[in-house]
C-alpha cells in the first residue's frame, strides 16, 4: 500500500489484488483505459478507497 496514506490502499494494489499483471496495467494506463469511479487513472499509485469501483474501458 502507498506510503502517503497508510491503510488506504492504491490503485495498483487493488488491481494487483484483482489478478491484473503489472505489465498489463501499464498498458491500460497508457492507453487510457483505467478509470476509477469513471475518471481516467493517470497514476497507479493514487489512492482507490473502499466504495471506490476500478473499470477497465473497453472490456
Amino acid at each position: 500500500m502507498s506510503d502517503d496514506q497508510p491503510g488506504i490502499p492504491t490503485v495498483r494494489d487493488r488491481a494487483v489484488a484483482a489478478g491484473i499483471p503489472e505489465p498489463r496495467l501499464g498498458a491500460y494506463i497508457e492507453r487510457g483505459q483505467l478509470l476509477l469511479d469513471g475518471d481516467v487513472v493517470c497514476e497507479l499509485d493514487q489512492p482507490a478507497p473502499a466504495g471506490t469501483r476500478l473499470l477497465i474501458a473497453g472490456s
